[in-house]
């Protein structure tokens, strides 16, 4: 009897070991999604496209296995951008709604309308939002369904992005965000880009915040923030946000040791 030896091939793994290997090259890394400077992530992915690189979601087009296995990896971090894309996602999810249950992160910068909307009530495992607020919300339908999906979606963190002074005059924008921070149920943990238009409204959306408990500051931020009002105080006062961090704090964090008492202090987490 003649035995015939055979070698194993990638389709001989066991898809535990497939979907580790295939998340290395489709799933991007937390802090690299809700980097704020995400745009130099995305033009390297272009530069190694235009080199002739092949984009790693032609993985999906191996096999029917690995397609099974990449495509909920691949919905799993989500970034919207533009209103074709909103409906290119919603028309999918409907197809597909199996694969809404799959999506953890969320990046919105823009296409804001009712496909929003139907996109939020078809992802209902959403941990995070990432909230680009360079994005001009040109109407009050948009405004709306912006709110309506922050609701629906329920996140229990939010990444705030660069907000300038324009943004923050914009009423109604700034009034839909302001509200989701102040009355949301679900919230747990804000994080504000390095660049952000402090106001005292949004000062006193914090501090209401009925379930916020970590808040985080870029240390430029929050020394503009802290110097002319009393958030750190207010903060402690309410006594619900048990933790606010300040990031790249190295080289100022003897400046806010020397500035506040040790019952504020306890609350800074520097990193």
């Amino acid at each position: 009897m003649v035995s015939v030896l055979r070698y194993a091939t990638l389709h001989d793994l066991p898809d535990e070991l497939l979907i580790e290997i295939l998340g290395h090259r489709l799933l991007t890394p937390l802090d690299v999604f809700f980097d704020e400077e995400f745009d130099k992530h995305m033009r390297s992915a272009r530069d190694r496209r235009e080199t002739g690189q092949c984009p790693d979601y032609v993985l999906l087009l191996v096999c029917k296995q690995w397609r099974t296995l990449a495509e909920p990896m691949l919905y799993s971090r989500l970034m919207l951008v533009s209103v074709q894309d909103v409906r290119q996602v919603a028309a999918f999810l409907k197809r597909k709604p199996t694969i809404g249950s799959k999506v953890r992160y969320l990046r919105l910068h823009g296409g804001f309308g009712a496909e929003l909307v139907g996109i939020a009530e078809r992802t209902s495992c959403v941990e995070a939002v990432y909230l680009s607020s360079q994005e001009v919300y040109s109407s009050v339908d948009a405004i709306g369904s912006l709110e309506r999906a922050l609701y629906t979606l329920a996140p229990s963190m939010i990444f705030i992005g660069f907000m300038n002074k324009s943004f923050s005059s914009m009423t109604d924008s700034y009034d839909a965000m302001m509200y989701f921070l102040q009355y949301s149920d679900s919230l747990k943990y804000v994080h504000f880009a390095k660049f952000v238009h402090f106001t005292e409204s949004l000062e006193d959306a914090l501090v209401s915040s009925p379930t916020v408990e970590t808040i985080s500051f870029h240390s430029n931020l929050l020394s503009m923030i802290a110097i002319p009002g009393n958030l750190l105080e207010r903060l402690a006062a309410e006594g619900r946000v048990r933790r606010v961090i300040c990031r790249d704090s190295a080289h100022r964090r003897d400046r806010f040791e020397q500035r506040y008492p040790k019952e504020l202090l306890r609350m800074l987490s520097f990193e």
